[in-house]
């Protein structure tokens, strides 16, 4: 994905059609989502009541492959199919629910959900390494190291659901 990837149509149909893909495994409740690239280095993805899904630039750089672009728009959909107001949306992130979301949508799309923390990882790791560069994004997205080891024991936990075990 880093070069994959720029601000070009090519790249918006991307994550249009990889987005309008995940979402057909939510409960849709008649939505209609739009999905955007944000032609901004900062790292960030968001959602706002409306069904509009808007990635930056700065984050798809960052993703090495599709699962862990998959994880993020997962989340960031998972809070227009809730219909989450701007503050819920932030309390929702908060208290974690956003990772579940992410590994949730994957898991029911049939894309590896270790995208998900994988993602957050190279994020953790870039915010030691560059903290300026990742700064929106944990501001709208505080994230721990224990959330993220959590997180295969809840895509064990969806799998198993989602087959009726």
């Amino acid at each position: 994905m880093r070069r994959a990837c720029s601000f070009s149509l090519p790249c918006m149909r991307l994550i249009g059609t990889l987005g309008r893909s995940l979402a057909a495994f939510t409960d849709a409740r008649g939505l209609v989502r739009h999905f955007a690239v944000v032609d901004s280095k900062r790292v960030n993805a968001s959602a706002v009541p409306g069904g509009w899904v808007y990635v930056n630039r700065g984050l798809i750089a960052r993703a090495e492959t599709m699962d862990e672009l998959a994880g993020v728009l997962g989340h960031e959909i998972g809070h227009v199919t809730r219909r989450h107001s701007v503050q819920q949306m932030q309390q929702s992130q908060q208290v974690g629910g956003g990772l579940e979301e992410g590994v949730q949508t994957s898991v029911k799309a049939g894309i590896d959900p270790h995208g998900v923390p994988k993602m957050f990882r190279i994020l953790l790791n870039e915010r030691q390494s560059n903290p300026g560069a990742v700064d929106a994004f944990f501001a709208t997205h505080p994230l721990e190291e224990s959330r993220i080891a959590a997180t295969p024991n809840r895509s064990r936990r969806i799998r198993r659901r989602s087959c009726g075990i």
